[in-house]
């Protein structure tokens, strides 16, 4: 007989970190099953960001003629006592060819990572380890000014790759593709054109409320008005999040996520490196800027070094 009542073993155990979880797993059958449990996930998940409990994950890619491989990764964990680094092992490694390897890492969504090659995807949680492949039989071919993004379709209940190629036939135009992956396969949901042109410096969109986000430019033909759009992977539809009015007309921007807000950091050759906050997702005037650092503060400047070098900081 239980000790306690169920819903206070629940609540008990969403406030433990995940590594704890997974030891307790051995307890008994019920709670393994609880703990694997889709809607306890989704709860645990989202009381971590409730309280900032974060963990920063890390990759390290090799660039060799503009094609892109996996050299390591990292998980550090912020709740542990000595903060240890620990290394990840490639999944992928472990299950094809490494003659055949060409990976690449498509974002991060509700903790989760996902691995791209060439035969499969990879959905990875970095700090169980755990993953899991399902196949796909596309043929996707990353070129340099292609982007890409991991979210959820919460109207599906699957998570979704978005993949967006450069039309190099109406250069104004990029070819979407959106691709459910399942337990056991990946189906391509849509494919259409958009009016867009993006910014690919940052190549993985960052997911805020069930939306990809990236950088763009409206007129594919005057790249001095920079914008960030959205793509909301439920309705399948992009939109454009307004600009803060004190933002200078041609600044180059670069979209990130601060404290679970979106977020960009914009700057000019001669001006200072402001970092500016939408305080209520999609309302112009809740931006508000957060700082703004001198140049002969960081004398040598990229902006995908400064905001974001392939780490997911992710409960």
């Amino acid at each position: 007989m239980a000790i306690f009542p169920d819903d206070i073993i629940i609540e008990i155990l969403i406030r433990l970190p995940v590594k704890s979880l997974i030891r307790f797993r051995c307890v008994s059958k019920p709670w393994c099953n609880l703990i694997h449990d889709s809607t306890f996930i989704q709860t645990h998940f989202k009381r971590a960001l409730e309280e900032n409990n974060l963990d920063l994950f890390i990759s390290c890619t090799t660039t060799y003629k503009q094609k892109t491989f996996f050299s390591h990764m990292y998980c550090l964990d912020f709740n542990s006592s000595n903060e240890a680094v620990e290394i990840i092992e490639n999944p992928i490694k472990e299950s094809l060819d490494e003659a055949f390897l060409k990976e690449r890492l498509l974002g991060s969504c509700n903790g989760l990572v996902c691995l791209f090659t060439t035969d499969a995807f990879c959905v990875l949680n970095p700090l169980t380890r755990e993953f899991k492949f399902v196949n796909h039989d596309f043929d996707v071919r990353f070129e340099y000014e292609d982007v890409y993004g991991f979210g959820f379709d919460s109207d599906a209940g699957v998570y979704a790759v978005v993949y967006i190629k450069c039309d190099h036939i109406i250069h104004s135009n990029s070819i979407v593709h959106v691709y459910s992956l399942s337990d056991t396969s990946t189906t391509c949901v849509i494919t259409f054109n958009v009016a867009y042109k993006f910014k690919c410096d940052m190549r993985s969109g960052v997911y805020l409320n069930g939306a990809l986000h990236w950088v763009a430019f409206p007129n594919p033909m005057d790249k001095r008005n920079e914008t960030v759009v959205s793509f909301n992977i439920n309705e399948k539809v992009f939109q454009e999040l307004p600009r803060p009015d004190k933002l200078t007309e041609n600044a180059c921007i670069t979209v990130g996520l601060l404290g679970g807000y979106i977020s960009i950091l914009c700057y000019l050759p001669s001006d200072p490196i402001e970092i500016w906050i939408m305080n209520n997702y999609g309302v112009k005037e809740s931006w508000s800027k957060l700082c703004a650092i001198e140049r002969a503060v960081i004398p040598c400047f990229m902006a995908s070094d400064l905001w974001r070098s392939d780490p997911w900081v992710r409960p």
